[in-house]
């Protein structure tokens, strides 16, 4: 998981292209991910209507980054690869499962360190997601204008 930065960046949102904070995308360098330099890694899914709204999570105080919004994701377990660690994040923070194969949008390692692979899911329409006891909120918000940590 990673959580909102105060940069932003240019992403295709389905309707044309929107300036947005980086959510789950963290920033620093692209590169290739290879899995044996990856002190961490991690992947998510941006899951957004067909008119621009994404979800967003809020984090609770169960983990790091208490309040912060994100998208769904997290770090690897075992010997996943990125698709397998977005889809498994997604359905533990959300309950939600696509159905259809999400496309990568972005791949870099984040200023902290984590090679973090982010993937694009496009949904009919809003949901209530299932929330795990990593999130206490959500929100369906137009990529343009996400939650802002600062409205709790």
């Amino acid at each position: 998981m990673f959580v909102m930065k105060q940069r932003r960046l240019a992403l295709d949102d389905g309707l044309g292209l929107a300036t947005v904070p980086s959510s789950a995308i963290p920033m620093g360098r692209r590169r290739k991910l290879d899995a044996r330099d990856a002190i961490i890694r991690a992947a998510g899914i941006v899951l957004v209507t067909p008119d621009g709204l994404a979800l967003f999570l809020r984090r609770s105080s169960i983990g790091d980054h208490k309040g912060q919004w994100c998208w769904p994701g997290g770090k690897i377990e075992g010997a996943e690869e990125p698709l397998e660690i977005a889809l498994r994040e997604t359905h533990e923070e959300t309950g939600f499962e696509p159905e259809s194969e999400p496309e990568e949008i972005d791949a870099r390692e984040s200023d902290e360190g984590v090679d973090f692979t982010t993937f694009r899911v496009e949904v009919d329409a809003p949901f209530i997601p299932t929330l795990d006891g990593e999130h206490n909120g959500w929100a369906w918000a137009p990529l343009s204008d996400p939650p802002s940590s600062f409205r709790l």
